[in-house]
């Protein structure tokens, strides 16, 4: 099972799009970013599809001997 955590605003980089979940091994917060806020359904499409490309990219090029980009 997880261990139990909270998600609280970061109030040292003042941001409202970085979240703290946990501490790192050297004891500093670990920060995380939020996921952003859209005005359409397309604007969020277009982010997700371009992040999702991203990812199998780096996935390819990692997993895959014969590829590179």
């Amino acid at each position: 099972m997880a261990p139990a955590a909270t998600l609280v605003a970061d109030e040292i980089a003042g941001s409202a799009n970085s979240l703290s979940f946990g501490r790192t091994k050297d004891g500093k917060k670990l920060r995380i970013r939020a996921y952003p806020k859209f005005e359409s359904l397309e604007e969020e499409r277009l982010y997700r599809k371009q992040h999702l490309a991203a990812a199998f990219r780096v996935l390819v090029v990692h997993f895959h001997p014969n590829v590179s980009l």
